[in-house]
């Protein structure tokens, strides 16, 4: 046995998903029924989305509970998911307008820029990098504020013109 950590993967798949708030299993009912086919309906969390039914195969191979996730994968898949184990490795994709884009964007660059900015004033900092690519860091951050000031005035443009 190897004591070598296996290689790591960070998953990057688009998936959809509910929140299940309740399953009823047909087989649940006490009176038999023809009607009764073993399949089941999940009721979601989420507003706006009605009680689904799922197949009997769905149900004894993934066994879901209250709490988990009915998840569909970009093939068609469905499967389930624990709460925790989906809410530790997905994050919703909220659709967002191009002006929100630019301002997250600008956000973001705004921190890259601290970071470099406490690079910049950390003791030693030339010396650790070296010439060169303190010479390079110092042209990255001029243009970055130049990308940064650019994004501000396209942001007050937008906000001005959306009133």
């Amino acid at each position: 046995m190897t004591t070598t950590e296996m290689p790591k993967y960070k998953s990057h798949k688009i998936v959809w998903a509910l929140k299940i708030k309740s399953i009823h299993r047909d087989y649940d009912d006490l009176v038999a029924s023809k009607e009764n086919d073993g399949s089941g309906i999940i009721t979601p969390e989420e507003e706006g989305y009605e009680p689904f039914r799922v197949d009997k195969d769905y149900l004894r191979k993934h066994d879901p509970i209250n709490g988990g996730y009915y998840v569909v994968y970009e093939d068609g898949y469905k499967s389930f998911s624990p709460a925790d184990v989906f809410e530790k490795g997905n994050t919703l994709i909220k659709e967002t307008t191009f002006l929100e884009r630019l301002i997250l964007e600008e956000k973001e660059l705004g921190e890259k820029i601290g970071g470099l900015n406490n690079a910049f004033n950390s003791y030693g900092f030339a010396e650790k990098v070296g010439e060169y690519q303190f010479d390079l860091l110092s042209m990255q951050h001029s243009a970055m504020l130049s990308y940064r000031k650019v994004l501000i005035m396209r942001i007050k443009d937008l906000k001005k013109s959306n009133k």
